[in-house]
């Protein structure tokens, strides 16, 4: 079986992460998903869910089996540290898709530094 994983950064192509838990994976293209905020947690970044829809993230999306998916869950400490949610991803080509994305309850993300853009490659360049 295939799930859908929207990623927004150390997963990201061309970061470390990548290469070693999507190997089998398909990258879909980028998008971005809307009342979100992304924040700095040093080395990596964090989302959290708002209720502002100019809130958005930079996401890609890659079609990924089981075997890398669960490579992304221990990788994510899922569901200790992020929680994988069902978001909604508006793509580059104007279409709309569902995809899973790790998240982080809001109370863990107000005392890190937001990071505006919503895009980690702006934040720490590869």
């Amino acid at each position: 079986m295939k799930t859908l994983v929207a990623v927004y950064g150390t997963l990201r192509t061309g970061y470390g992460n990548n290469r070693h838990c999507l190997n089998n994976s398909k990258s879909m293209g980028y998008g971005y998903v809307p009342y979100m905020r992304m924040y700095s947690y040093g080395g990596f970044p964090v989302c959290c869910r708002t209720d502002n829809l100019a809130d958005q993230v930079v996401v890609e999306v890659f079609d990924t089996p089981d075997t890398d998916l669960a490579k992304c869950d221990r990788l994510e400490g899922h569901p200790t540290f992020y929680e994988r949610q069902e978001v909604t991803v508006l793509m580059e080509d104007g279409t709309t898709l569902q995809a899973q994305m790790y998240l982080q309850p809001k109370e863990r993300c107000g005392h890190l530094d937001l990071i505006e853009s919503g895009d980690w490659k702006q934040r720490y360049v590869m």
